[in-house]
């Protein structure tokens, strides 16, 4: 069937393609077929980078526009919205830093005021809080003497 000499020939035929594959690959490369693709590669992911810089100005550009118009819109749009409102903040644990800031530019323009701010809440006052029924069965508000006595408790660590 196959003789030795058949399987000589077919294993110089191999390496010889494979010799010969080397040499085409490494003319092709030098004749800068690859790095001209490289290059093009290039030159299309600056245009796109470039691209992308542009749309990223020009969203920025519109972002501050917008936010330009919500702070000389927002007073006349909330104005006496709230009047003479008082807002407490309870909070669980500690507030993000500017939180009360924050609160506090959204309820002026409406004409409220922010009166307490309390803190770091424990579990025993959570629930004292939550047993205290907000109207009586007559239906009038009975919460706000009791809300009134535990309100000192809810300061900054205190139960």
């Amino acid at each position: 069937m196959f003789t030795p000499r058949y399987h000589a020939i077919s294993l110089v035929a191999v390496f010889l393609a494979l010799g010969i594959g080397v040499v085409l690959g490494v003319a092709v490369g030098d004749q800068g077929i690859v790095s001209s693709a490289s290059k093009d590669l290039e030159k299309s992911l600056r245009g796109d980078l470039n691209e992308a810089r542009s749309r990223n100005t020009e969203l920025r550009r519109d972002l501050s526009e917008r936010r330009a118009f919500e702070r000389e819109a927002y007073p006349a749009l909330v104005g006496g919205l709230l009047p003479d409102w008082r807002i407490g903040i309870v909070a669980m644990n500690r507030l993000p830093s500017g939180y009360v800031s924050e609160v506090r530019d959204a309820v002026e323009p409406a004409g409220a005021s922010i009166e307490s701010v309390s803190a770091r809440l424990s579990v025993a006052w959570t629930r004292t809080v939550a047993s205290i029924p907000l109207a009586s069965s007559s239906g009038s508000r009975s919460a706000g003497p009791k809300l009134r006595k535990i309100g000192p408790s809810a300061a900054v660590g205190q139960s």
